[in-house]
């Protein structure tokens, strides 16, 4: 009975931080549009550099914990209850309009795999953080000095700005201002190569996204930089590079546990079939399922031996789309 009482009271504490969640995306999906431009400026500054260490990644911090100490198929199927997609994975008569199921389904697997991936409070130390910060900024556009400084989050014990300088210097090369100008410009801080890489994370830049555009402004950079390089043609669209998550810290349990749940799996599947036969599934919601799926399988085949060490999912995919052009 003592059991039963603590799975209800975790269950109703879990509910409440994930409301925050549902409430983010519905503000992105423009669910609270009538409310005004201050509605979407709560979203932002949920997230901004300046609250985020405080705020959206404590919240999701807690989540993580909470994901590791229920069952997995509870955990899963609030998620599902809070933002509201039943319907949409039930196919049955959608109760609101199909444009803002689309957005909140798309919303669920985005929390959903940054809930998995993020070791942002999940045992990155001060470097390792500064090192996947910088890669973010660096990879939404070319950024002047003082930009990156205010842009990165803070931290207690200001450690970013300590190892600021240090980390902008091996991930970005200076681009100065041009000779002659009449106007007073800074230089540009530009990524290396090594950042699209080894370092950009799609999922993190959308948890740092204040405006939406950033994102897409980074997957369009990484597609010019892969069509550069030669490892895709110069025709045709990538997935984001979705990358495997790293292990926990000694002193923490992996969310990854969810991956298990018998209702991901189901909430997957409903999503391939619609895609293939009833719905006009959107690109990024598919690469999310398939995102999903991936790390599943890894999470199942790691059971019993080595765990999958964090890498880009785009290497094979676009090594795949270079031979299928080849041969053809």
């Amino acid at each position: 009975m003592r059991h039963r009482r603590e799975a209800i009271r975790d269950n109703v504490v879990v509910t409440i931080f994930l409301a925050s969640q549902s409430l983010f995306y519905e503000i992105l999906s423009g669910v609270w549009v009538r409310n005004g431009l201050q509605i979407k400026g709560q979203a932002m500054t949920y997230i901004q550099a300046n609250f985020c260490n405080s705020m959206v990644d404590m919240d999701l911090f807690f989540l993580q914990i909470c994901a590791t100490q229920l069952p997995p198929n509870l955990f899963v199927s609030e998620c599902i209850m809070m933002f509201g997609v039943e319907d949409w994975l039930g196919m049955t008569v959608l109760s609101t309009p199909e444009m803002e199921q689309d957005s909140m389904l798309e919303g669920l697997l985005t929390f959903l795999a940054t809930l998995i991936t993020s070791r942002i409070n999940l045992g990155n130390d001060e470097t390792t953080q500064c090192v996947i910060e910088i890669s973010a900024l660096l990879a939404t556009g070319d950024k002047t000095h003082s930009q990156l400084l205010e842009l990165m989050p803070e931290r207690s014990g200001n450690a970013h700005t300590r190892n600021f300088e240090r980390y902008l210097n091996e991930l970005s090369i200076y681009r100065p201002p041009p000779v002659g100008s009449e106007n007073l410009e800074q230089g540009l801080f530009m990524p290396v190569p090594a950042v699209w890489e080894r370092h950009y994370d799609p999922l993190h830049v959308l948890l740092r996204a204040v405006h939406r555009r950033d994102f897409q402004n980074s997957l369009d950079r990484f597609g010019a930089y892969v069509k550069q390089v030669g490892k895709m043609p110069r025709s045709g669209n990538l997935w984001p590079p979705f990358r495997l998550p790293s292990s926990c810290g000694p002193a923490y349990s992996d969310p990854g546990a969810i991956l298990g749940s018998r209702i991901l799996h189901a909430t997957i599947l409903s999503i391939f079939y619609q895609a293939v036969h009833k719905h006009n599934v959107s690109e990024h919601l598919l690469a999310l399922a398939v995102f999903l799926l991936e790390m599943a399988v890894c999470n199942a085949g790691a059971v019993g031996g080595e765990a999958a060490t964090s890498r880009s999912t785009v290497g094979d995919s676009a090594a795949t789309s270079k031979s299928l052009e080849e041969q053809s």
